[in-house]
């Protein structure tokens, strides 16, 4: 299990992609959350963070607003900025420490969006999605519902960790 500080090396010198996403590590899962400004990125890792804590579970933080993202090894690497390490911004609270990884891999994407624009039964198809060629298993959670999103992701993870 990857604990606070760890860092994984590799042999290459791989391009990276700085992307607008939150980041973190629930048990052995990385989890990549995409959504517009104010769509309750945050505010989703935060209720994560602190359910998987109250489940007796490891949850860090590695990236919130800015994430570096690095496809190596069949593995999409993120890593945070060094002047955001353990900071998570909550609109109207402002930047709170948080327990912290330097960086992860990812196996979780999340896409937050306007419930409208969600699927009600989505194609199988449509349960991954590719970032940086890198194929992850995928959901799509309400926008700014945060403590719905979490139980929802965290059922959502029990199922993929269950499928390897």
């Amino acid at each position: 299990m990857m604990q606070p500080g760890n860092v994984l090396t590799f042999q290459q010198d791989p391009e990276t992609q700085a992307v607008h996403a939150t980041a973190l590590a629930i048990g052995c899962q990385g989890i990549l959350i995409r959504g517009n400004s104010g769509s309750g990125k945050s505010s989703l890792a935060l209720s994560l963070i602190k359910m998987a804590q109250l489940n007796g579970r490891y949850a860090a933080l590695i990236a919130d607003d800015r994430c570096y993202l690095t496809a190596i090894n069949n593995h999409l690497l993120a890593q945070c900025p060094k002047p955001l390490l353990g900071l998570l911004e909550l609109r109207g609270l402002g930047l709170i420490k948080m327990p912290f990884l330097r960086q992860a891999p990812i196996h979780f994407l999340v896409d937050l969006t306007h419930k409208n624009d969600i699927e009600r039964f989505p194609e199988q198809d449509n349960k991954h999605k590719s970032v940086l060629g890198i194929t992850l298993p995928y959901q799509q959670l309400e926008a700014n519902n945060s403590e719905f999103a979490a139980r929802l992701l965290l059922q959502a993870l029990e199922a993929v960790s269950h499928e390897d």
